[in-house]
C-alpha cells in the first residue's frame, strides 16, 4: 500500500474534522455582559436579498438563546413605510426560545435608491442579565408558512469548508516528497510485511473519517487535536514502511 493512499485518508479525515470546528462557532448575533443591563451590540439586521417576493411576508421568527434572561422585540417597516413591531418577546431561565412577528401584510425592502434595504428585519435586544445571549437563526414566511428567506448559522460552514480542504493539501503535500525517497527500486519488491504494515496503518487513519457525527457543539480546539493525532499516525506509517524496506 502506498504511502500517497495513507495521506489521501488522512487529508479527507482533517477536511472533515476542519468542518466540525467551524459549527461550534457559528451565531448570527453573540454577546455577553458581566452585570445586568443593556446590552451594547444589540440590532441584527437582516438584509434584502434577490429574488424574495417582500410583499407576501406575513410572519418572522428568530430563535435567540441566553444563558439567564433577555427580552427585545423584532421589527419591520411595512409596506406603508410604518416601524411595526411585536410585543416585547423574552426568554427567561436560561436556553432557548423563538421570537415570533405575525400578523404581517409584506414588509418594505426598497431603499431610496431603489436598491434592496440593509436592514429589511431587525432583531433588537434591549435587556440582559448578566451573562451571553446568542441570535441563531432569522426566518421570514409567507401565509401559508413557506419559507421566504432564512438566515442562519449553517451558513457559516459553507464557507469554511473549502478553507479546510485547502490546508489538507498543504499538509499532505510535502508528504508525497518524501515517499520517492523511501520508496523501494524498480526491481526489487517491497516485502510483504510492509505492505501488511502499510494496510493497518490505513484502517488506523481512516478509522476517525467515520466519527463524523460528532455532536456539532464540539469545540475547535478537539478538531484540532484528532488531525495532529492522525497526522502523526500517517507520519509513524512512513518511519516503519522505510525501516523495514
Amino acid at each position: 500500500m502506498k504511502l500517497k493512499k495513507i495521506l489521501a485518508a488522512v487529508a479527507a479525515t482533517a477536511v472533515a474534522l476542519s468542518t466540525m470546528a467551524v459549527n461550534s462557532f457559528a451565531a448570527l448575533l453573540e454577546t455577553s455582559l458581566d452585570a445586568n443591563g443593556a446590552p451594547t451590540d444589540n440590532v441584527y439586521k437582516v438584509a434584502g436579498v434577490e429574488g424574495v417576493d417582500y410583499s407576501k411576508v406575513a410572519k418572522i421568527e428568530a430563535v435567540v438563546t441566553t444563558t439567564d434572561y433577555v427580552n427585545g422585540t423584532i421589527g419591520v417597516s411595512t409596506n406603508g413605510g410604518t416601524w411595526t413591531a411585536a410585543p416585547q418577546q423574552e426568554v427567561s431561565g436560561g436556553g432557548s426560545g423563538t421570537w415570533v412577528l405575525d400578523g404581517l401584510s409584506g414588509i418594505d425592502s426598497t431603499a431610496e435608491d431603489g436598491s434592496l434595504k440593509p436592514d429589511v428585519v431587525q432583531v433588537q435586544f434591549w435587556w440582559l442579565n448578566a451573562g451571553t445571549l446568542t441570535l441563531d437563526s432569522v426566518k421570514l414566511y409567507d401565509a401559508d408558512g413557506n419559507v421566504l428567506q432564512e438566515v442562519a448559522e449553517a451558513a457559516a460552514t459553507e464557507e469554511a469548508a473549502p478553507a479546510a480542504e485547502e490546508a489538507a493539501d498543504d499538509e499532505a503535500a510535502p508528504e508525497e516528497t518524501s515517499e520517492e525517497a523511501v520508496e523501494a527500486p524498480a526491481d526489487e519488491e517491497a516485502p510483504a510485511d510492509a505492505e501488511a504494515a502499510a494496510d493497518e496503518t490505513v484502517e488506523e487513519a481512516e478509522a476517525p473519517a467515520a466519527d463524523t457525527t460528532t455532536d456539532a457543539a464540539a469545540t475547535g480546539n478537539v478538531a484540532v487535536a484528532s488531525i495532529a493525532a492522525v497526522m502523526a499516525i500517517a507520519g509513524a506509517a512512513a518511519v516503519a514502511t522505510k525501516k523495514r524496506k
